[in-house]
């Protein structure tokens, strides 16, 4: 009885330790990623053939972003105001090295020649999860623009604008799209 009370003591000693373990590795992680935040990252936006450029009054059949090897495309291009609906956007990897990001984007509206942030209506959580695109692959998801739960849009050019990284160097690609 004594060396089971003798085991079963040195086994919860041993998953003590275990957990104590654990946890200043999380909090190691937690603060290197941190400092990481920290620190200043090169970001470059890009944007195809001076669409930052292009006013709402031109016509534009802009549908894709490009940069660095690197399409962001939506489908469809145009919504209508009072029925915006579910958009796919379709990433494309044209690089040799594997591409990074997360749910999380913004959209902007065009507004005499400058682009603005709009903001969201409500609260909005992303999940905070990494998706990647692997070299010369694409990727397609959904991202949700009906109108009264994050935007309201009126008639005018948007963009849809999406943040990634690629070698530790983030990126923001950003694809236009239309809503009469």
């Amino acid at each position: 009885m004594g060396s089971i009370f003798r085991t079963l003591q040195a086994k919860t000693i041993f998953f003590k330790f275990a957990s104590l373990l654990a946890i200043l590795c999380m909090v190691l992680i937690t603060y290197a990623c941190d400092s990481q935040d920290g620190e200043e990252r090169k970001q470059n936006t890009a944007d195809t053939t001076e669409a930052a450029e292009q006013t709402p009054g031109m016509s534009t059949d802009m549908s894709e972003n490009e940069a660095n090897g690197i399409i962001m495309a939506i489908e469809p291009p145009t919504f209508i105001a009072d029925s915006m609906e579910m958009a796919r956007i379709t990433i494309t990897n044209n690089t040799d090295e594997v591409l990074t990001f997360g749910e999380r984007f913004h959209v902007e509206e065009s507004s005499n020649g400058e682009w603005n942030k709009l903001d969201y209506l409500d609260e909005i959580a992303f999940n905070d999860i990494a998706m990647e695109v692997q070299a010369g692959q694409s990727r397609e998801m959904s991202i949700d623009l009906r109108t009264g739960d994050y935007y309201t849009f009126d008639k005018g050019l948007y963009r849809l604008c999406k943040q990634m990284n690629m070698n530790g160097t983030d990126t923001t690609l950003c694809t236009q799209f239309r809503v009469e």
